[in-house]
């Protein structure tokens, strides 16, 4: 008997696939379209920068607009156009940005990753746009996560003077954000140059996620193998996060997966609510498993006061002595100050890992945090196995709890260790 099978083409629910068409995107797409369609009666467009979460089509919508401006230009005979995409997660730095785009214009002569002086390289992409008589469109995504202050100020600010030093050629800069208020920290002299328009992607809701998704699966899978409703939930579950067709896409394939591995016919909602445990899981666990190893054994000390304690909170006192037995027992690992292992109990707390509230016990009794873990113990245990130094004390029983002199306070409703 064949095999049920419910993918006609896994690729069309990538969140790498850019559609024919972009949809819920009308007005983003018309504006950027507006702009760029200077370039087709010989002017140049103004600068864009585009705001939005992750997962808002900023990316697609450019990509998008861009395709189609390479065919209309070619179609009506303007040869001479350049997209030089640069994702700055992972270009990084000022100086690799600039190297990138003169490498891109000049494939055949490569600058080394390093060493090249600024001044040289500016001169050499000045020449190489001025050679090329081209209109060349920078996209710099991300934008944010360039490495310092001093390299957003100074590659916007060499980039939007560019213009200035052409005859034969123009720069359009693109610059994508996931950050509202990116702008804030930029240089006056980069903002007063830039002279951009700008443009915001809201976040989807529930409804428009229900047609990506469907527009996607009528091409990704075979006819009558999912629900629906299944959709729906993919879609509810994503808008309710935070609007993310990314993740709204990430759970649809994965849903689709479960399907394929368990030889079923047809996704269900049942489908999604497995995918949905297994994503979480996933995402928690190696979060956990690329943690700096200080901030690992901090999450170790919580978990094991929880666990002795049958699900107790613990305070910021207890954990910090777990965490001093933990590093002494660990000889190659030196103990941070009790402020700073507060600090990182903070970071743990926004990242959901754990929960921390501070608690009063009036003007004499002082204050503390109470820390709770929010995720599964099997998931921290699987997380921190394959850490050998968390491996040797994941059993290990602080020394508070192993005592037996510990005095209930009533008054101040806390545990006093007799010390």
């Amino acid at each position: 008997m064949e095999k049920p099978q419910i993918f006609k083409n896994r690729d069309f629910i990538s969140a790498t696939y850019i559609p024919d068409e972009i949809i819920h995107r009308d007005n983003q797409l018309q504006s950027i379209a507006q702009n760029m369609a200077c370039t087709l009666k010989n002017s140049t467009p103004q600068n864009i920068f585009i705001y939005g979460k992750t997962g808002t089509g900023k990316t697609a919508v450019v990509r998008h607009v861009s395709s189609k401006l390479i065919e209309k230009c070619s179609e009506i005979g303007i040869p001479n156009i350049d997209w030089i995409y640069i994702n700055c997660n992972q270009v990084t730095s000022g100086y690799r940005v600039l190297a990138t785009i003169c490498n891109k214009l000049d494939p055949e002569n490569i600058l080394p990753p390093t060493g090249t002086p600024r001044d040289v390289m500016i001169g050499r992409l000045i020449s190489l746009l001025e050679s090329k008589k081209t209109l060349c469109f920078i996209v710099l995504d991300e934008i944010d996560a360039l490495n310092d202050k001093e390299a957003k100020d100074s590659v916007l600010y060499i980039l939007s003077r560019l213009n200035e030093n052409l005859c034969d050629s123009n720069v359009n800069l693109i610059g994508i954000s996931n950050i509202l208020n990116f702008k804030e920290d930029l240089d006056p002299r980069v903002l007063s140059s830039l002279c951009e328009e700008e443009l915001v992607f809201p976040a989807y809701n529930a409804i428009e996620l229900y047609d990506i998704l469907q527009s996607r699966a009528e091409m990704a899978f075979h006819e009558g193998t999912y629900d629906p409703g299944a959709l729906r939930l993919c879609a509810a579950m994503a808008a309710k996060e935070n609007g993310d067709a990314r993740r709204a896409l990430s759970l649809l394939r994965k849903s689709a997966e479960i399907v394929e591995r368990g030889c079923r016919a047809k996704l269900t909602q049942e489908d999604v609510l497995s995918a949905q445990n297994e994503i979480e899981k996933d995402t928690t666990e190696e979060f956990i498993k690329k943690l700096p190893v200080q901030q690992k054994i901090i999450l170790l000390s919580i978990y094991l006061n929880q666990k002795h304690r049958k699900g107790e909170e613990s305070n910021s006192g207890e954990i910090y002595n777990t965490y001093k037995e933990i590093s002494k027992k660990l000889y190659s690992l030196n103990s941070l100050t009790s402020k700073r292992v507060t600090d990182l109990v903070k970071e743990l707390d926004l990242s959901g890992i754990v929960s921390s509230r501070v608690v009063s016990f009036g003007r004499k009794g002082g204050r503390t945090r109470m820390v709770s873990l929010q995720v599964k113990d099997s998931q921290l245990e699987n997380s921190l196995e394959d850490d050998e130094r968390c491996k040797a004390v994941l059993d290990y029983i602080p020394t508070h709890i192993r005592r037996s002199d510990v005095n209930l306070d009533l008054e101040g409703n806390r545990y006093k260790a007799l010390l």
